[in-house]
């Protein structure tokens, strides 16, 4: 069962709302850098929730269409790939 998001927090694939203007990329070297690097980041990944986002590329309407993609949709490509490894391209993301 899909559950919904919490409060507050973007639903993935959609546009993310804009932060405050970034804070100028600190120009000092060594310790002061970094922390100041360490801080952005923080505030950052709170703002975001997180830095990174996977999103299907295929359409997911249904739980019917989840499983052609994975379990037990997934066993056949599985198969297909054991039976001719280098299929492996042609049916993953491995091409990349």
């Amino acid at each position: 069962m899909v559950q919904a998001e919490p409060p507050g927090r973007p639903v993935p694939g959609t546009a993310k709302p804009t932060p405050s203007p970034p804070t100028p990329a600190p120009t000092e070297e060594g310790e002061g850098a970094t922390e100041s690097m360490g801080r952005r980041s923080i505030e950052l990944a709170g703002f975001y929730h997180g830095k990174m986002e996977t999103v299907p590329s295929v359409p997911i309407r249904s739980l019917a269409d989840f499983s052609l993609w994975y379990t037990p949709g997934i066993a056949a490509v599985s198969r297909a790939i054991e039976a001719a490894p280098d299929r492996s391209f042609d049916l993953t993301g491995r091409w990349n």
